[in-house]
């Protein structure tokens, strides 16, 4: 590579290689939107249809409980100097 007057290099990219650095990163983002996908679709919770078919073969079935609902708070002191 050859030094220009200021002593730096010059990467000169020609349309072939940008059009193959696009391709290799809309690739690479599709691989993780895939992986995203997969992982997000397999980490929710068991329905009731899955749950009965895992008690026909034997599996243990694991269902998350659900959170209790928390009492609305009151509001703060000094919004009821406001009313």
């Amino acid at each position: 590579m050859a030094k220009n007057e200021d002593g730096e290099f010059e990467l000169i990219l020609g349309n072939r290689q940008l059009l193959s650095v696009f391709f290799i990163v809309v690739v690479l983002l599709g691989v993780f939107f895939t992986m995203g996908y997969i992982v997000g679709r397999n980490s929710s919770p068991i329905t009731p249809a899955e749950a009965v078919a895992a008690r026909k073969e034997g599996k243990p079935v694991v269902i998350d409980p659900p959170t209790p609902r928390e009492s609305p708070k009151p509001p703060p002191p000094w919004a009821r100097m406001w009313k």
